[in-house]
């Protein structure tokens, strides 16, 4: 009988993760990827009357030793139709329900691509 658990492969997965080599550049690669899930769907559930709102900038770039991506909208008033105001809420939470909707999708690319990149 056995003391404890043995699990077959964790020596080789263990070396796989302590030898897995990215560098910057692969990493922002990889958050862009994800973010354009994001961004795409945030364009999708963006209402349309000017269009300006539609305009979406992206942004992948180092914060301490994170890297961090962005999606902004294209308009100042951008935070009125987030939000609502006093007299319009018609609109009220499609940023953040066009994010919560492709949160995973995104994990799933980031992740992908750094295994494949780990290899």
């Amino acid at each position: 009988m056995a003391d404890g658990i043995e699990i077959e492969g964790m020596e080789e997965f263990t070396e796989m993760l302590e030898n897995m080599t990215i560098d910057e550049a692969d990493e922002t690669k990889v958050v862009r990827k994800g973010i354009e899930v994001v961004a795409k769907q945030v364009e999708s559930n963006t209402p349309v009357l000017t269009g300006k709102l539609k305009k979406i900038k992206k942004s992948v770039k180092k914060e301490g030793f994170a890297t961090v991506g962005t999606v902004k909208l294209g308009a100042w008033w951008d935070l009125f139709q987030e939000f609502g105001t006093s007299q319009q809420k018609y609109h009220v939470g499609f940023f953040d329900r066009a994010v919560k909707g492709s949160e995973n999708e995104a994990i799933e690319v980031v992740a992908k691509e750094l295994l494949d990149k780990a290899k």
